[in-house]
């Protein structure tokens, strides 16, 4: 039986947006044990990608006002921070890009879809200042606004080559306007999240989900109304799905329809064959909550948040939004979730009726089909 979902008091509204997704083309090839405390047999490899969102909001007179959340790679990543390259190269991590967002939109095809060029992207919101979300937003006019969350000015700036140890490139910001959003307190909360109102008419909000680095945000977007659907763009507040899966809301099922991905695929992958083969010493044997079927099996590394505590708290409140049937949750390297998506310049907005999330909800679990395939049975 599973839990009921919480309310999270999302104010009313009759404003929507449109939510593209734009495929990077970035991948970046890390070793799980970078991202995670604990490590389960055979997911030697987390393959991410980085997705790219475009929103853009209608006013009643029929102007757009077009954003963008995140950035991927930039193409050019030799001309990343010294230090920032270093780092990637000691890491061994392994990065392709083979476009920019802004070159990706100027190639986009138009007719029909309304697709804004470079030039007219008001903003771009950074999740975070890390390098597989921040681009090249010099490749976008001065008139486009970098918008970051709280915290970063006081705690990012200079960038290099002013601060020679600086993981930023001060060429992000300047020229344009660098404005960083105050979440007050009291203010406006969307389930455990202080929240911001982007547009001003609740079709797009932008959260306060600190943890994982200095003024990280989430992007809240209405996609439809009567009933209301939701896009959450998750960043970085977490890494994989077993981060914030199952829970009490959404258990772990009986039977899971993977099929193709195990050697067993005559049937469906039973969930209890699963469960038994993780939990029957399979993986690290401090694996807190690992083969439950309502804890998250992934516990973010220490090393990796800039708060542990407070990158654990948001992932608690995710989970709240993951338990909702009318948010569709997207955290930026989810690769379970490439062959689900509906991709730029196609429009996301109809994910519910296209039951898009609940099609997709444990196809997370696919990166452990070695412990089933090695140590179950059928």
């Amino acid at each position: 039986m599973s839990k009921p979902a919480p309310s999270l008091g999302v104010p009313s509204s009759s404003s929507t947006v449109s939510v593209r997704i734009i495929d990077s083309t970035t991948l970046i090839n890390f070793s799980p044990s970078y991202f995670f405390e604990t490590s389960i047999y055979g997911h030697d490899d987390l393959a991410a990608p980085a997705y790219v969102f475009l929103i853009t909001n209608t006013a009643s007179d029929g102007s757009k006002r077009h954003i963008l959340f995140d950035l991927g790679v930039r193409s050019d990543p030799e001309n990343l921070a010294p230090t920032l390259r270093e780092n990637l190269k000691h890491v061994g991590a392994i990065i392709n890009v083979e476009k920019g967002i802004a070159q990706i939109l100027d190639e986009a095809p138009t007719a029909g879809k309304s697709t804004p060029s470079s030039k007219e992207i008001e903003a771009i919101v950074w999740s975070h200042h890390h390098f597989d979300h921040t681009g090249n937003p010099s490749t976008f006019p001065s008139s486009t606004t970098l918008v970051v969350g709280p915290g970063f000015k006081s705690k990012m700036l200079p960038g290099y080559p002013e601060d020679e140890k600086s993981s930023l490139t001060s060429s992000d910001w300047e020229g344009r306007e660098l404005r960083e959003i105050d979440f007050p307190s009291p203010g406006l909360k969307i389930g455990g999240f202080k929240a911001f109102d982007y547009f001003g008419d609740g079709s797009f909000y932008l959260l306060d989900t600190p943890g994982h680095a200095v003024g990280h945000v989430c992007g809240f977007a209405r996609v439809s109304v009567s009933p209301d659907t939701f896009v959450f763009m998750g960043g970085d507040a977490a890494h994989h799905g077993a981060e914030f899966k199952p829970t009490e809301y959404h258990p772990l099922p009986d039977s899971l329809p993977l099929t193709g991905s195990f050697k067993y695929h005559s049937i469906p992958c039973p969930g209890e064959v699963l469960l038994q083969a993780i939990a029957d010493g399979r993986a690290n044997a401090n694996a807190k909550n690992l083969g439950s079927r309502t804890e998250p099996w992934y516990e973010p590394l220490a090393a990796l948040c800039y708060d542990k505590p407070d990158t654990v708290a948001t992932i608690r409140s995710l989970e709240e939004f993951d338990a909702q049937d009318s948010v569709f949750v997207i955290i930026a390297h989810d690769g379970s979730l490439k062959e689900t998506l509906k991709w730029f310049p196609e429009e996301i907005n109809g994910w519910a009726k296209e039951n898009l999330d609940k099609s997709s909800r444990w196809y997370f679990i696919r990166d452990f089909a070695k412990v089933v395939d090695d140590f179950g049975s059928a």
